[in-house]
C-alpha cells in the first residue's frame, strides 16, 4: 500500500470514529472537525517526511471521507431505529452495553405494567359481575356471610397477584409487596369515634396491628374528608405526623381509599415508593375506581348494624330517636290525623 494510500485511510478512520462517537449532533461536529484537522495534520507530517506536498492533499480527502461515512452511519441508525433490534443498536451505539441492559429491563418492566392492566380490567368485571349477583340476592340469610367473603376474596387476590409479579422485577422484593384492610368506623361505649381492621390480608407480610384507629389517624380524616381521597402517605410522614400506633416503624407507606361514611380501605407497603410509581398508580386505579365503588354497593346491602363486626356501635342518633323528634311528629299527626284516625275519632266523639 502507497503512502498516500496509508494517510487517506488514516485520516478517513480518525475523522469517522471522531465523528460517530458522540451522544448529540453538536458534539459529532466538534469531534467531525477535530477528525478533519487530525486527518490533515496527519498529510502534513507525511508531507514533511516524505517530500511530497500532494500528501496533504490525501490527508484532506480521507478526513471527508471519513464525515461523509459517520453522517451516512447516523442516517442509517437513524432508518433502523423504528424496529427493536434497531434501538438496541443505536442503543449500544449510544450508552453501550449497561445502557442496553437497563433498556432491556425497562422494556420487561413495560411489557409486566401492560399484562397488569389488562388483568386489572378483566378483575374489574370479575368484581362487578359479583357485586350485582350479591346486591341483587335479597334479604338472604347468608348475605351477610357473602358479601364479606367476597370482599377476603379480592383483597387476597390483588395482593396475591401484585405480589407475585412484581417480586420478580423489585431489586428489593419487600419493596413492592402489598397488604389491604377494609377498615371500618363506629362508636365505642363512651360515644367517641373510632376504627378499627375487619377484613384484611397481608400475604408474607406481617398481620396488621390490633390497635383501633382514633380521630388522629390518618384513615380518619380520609374518612371525615379532611384529606382528598385517594390519600398517599409515606411511611416517613406517617410515622412522623400519624397517630401513635406501636413505636417507631409502626407505619408503612400507604394509600388510602374512603367508602363511605362508616369504610376505608387501605393498601400499604413496607419499601419507600414514590406516589408516582408505575406499579403503585396501577394499584390506585384500581381501588379508586373498582374495588371501593364496589364494596360501598355491598356494604349498603349490608343486613344490620356494621359496626357490629368490630365491636363497636352505631352512630347515637341511628340507635335512638330522640325525645324532641318524637314530640314534634306526634304534633304533626295531631294537626294533619290521617283520614280514617280523623273518621274514626269523630265517630267515638258522637
Amino acid at each position: 500500500m502507497t503512502t498516500g494510500a496509508l494517510v487517506a485511510w488514516g485520516a478517513a478512520l480518525g475523522t469517522f470514529v471522531a465523528a460517530v462517537m458522540a451522544d448529540d449532533q453538536a458534539q459529532r461536529l466538534r469531534n467531525g472537525a477535530f477528525g478533519a484537522i487530525a486527518g490533515a495534520s496527519l498529510g502534513g507530517i507525511a508531507a514533511i517526511f516524505e517530500n511530497n506536498k500532494l500528501l496533504v492533499l490525501y490527508g484532506v480527502f480521507g478526513s471527508a471521507i471519513g464525515a461523509s461515512a459517520a453522517w451516512l452511519v447516523y442516517l442509517f441508525l437513524a432508518y433502523v431505529a423504528r424496529k427493536p433490534a434497531g434501538r438496541r443498536i443505536l442503543e449500544y451505539h449510544i450508552r453501550g452495553l449497561a445502557g442496553v441492559h437497563d433498556q432491556l429491563i425497562a422494556d420487561e418492566n413495560t411489557r409486566l405494567r401492560e399484562a397488569l392492566d389488562s388483568w386489572g380490567a378483566n378483575f374489574a368485571r370479575t368484581i362487578d359481575h359479583e357485586k350485582n349477583i350479591l346486591v341483587h340476592q335479597g334479604n338472604s340469610d347468608s348475605l351477610n356471610t357473602s358479601i364479606g367473603l367476597a370482599i377476603y376474596n379480592w383483597l387476597s387476590t390483588i395482593v396475591n397477584t401484585f405480589n407475585l409479579v412484581l417480586d420478580a422485577i423489585a431489586e428489593t422484593p419487600l419493596d413492592y409487596r402489598c397488604r389491604a384492610t377494609l377498615i371500618l368506623f363506629g362508636y365505642d361505649h363512651e360515644d367517641r369515634r373510632s376504627g378499627s381492621h375487619w377484613i384484611s390480608f397481608a400475604g408474607r407480610l406481617p398481620a396488621h396491628r390490633t390497635t383501633r384507629f382514633d380521630t388522629t389517624s390518618y384513615a380518619y380524616k380520609v374518612l371525615a374528608e379532611e384529606f382528598q381521597s385517594p390519600s398517599f402517605a409515606t411511611a416517613e410522614a406517617a410515622n412522623k405526623g400519624g397517630q401513635e400506633r406501636g413505636g417507631v416503624g409502626r407505619y408503612y407507606s400507604f394509600i388510602l381509599f374512603r367508602v363511605n361514611d362508616r369504610a376505608v380501605l387501605s393498601v400499604d407497603w413496607p419499601g419507600k415508593l414514590d406516589e408516582h410509581d408505575p406499579y403503585i398508580v396501577i394499584v390506585r386505579n384500581l381501588f379508586h375506581l373498582e374495588v371501593g365503588p364496589a364494596v360501598a354497593e355491598l356494604l349498603a346491602s349490608w343486613r344490620g348494624a356494621l359496626e357490629h363486626e368490630i365491636g363497636l356501635r352505631p352512630a347515637p342518633a341511628a340507635m335512638t330517636v330522640p325525645d324532641h323528634i318524637n314530640a314534634e311528629q306526634a304534633q304533626a299527626e295531631h294537626a294533619h290525623p290521617l283520614p280514617g284516625l280523623g273518621d274514626s275519632g269523630q265517630s267515638r266523639q258522637q
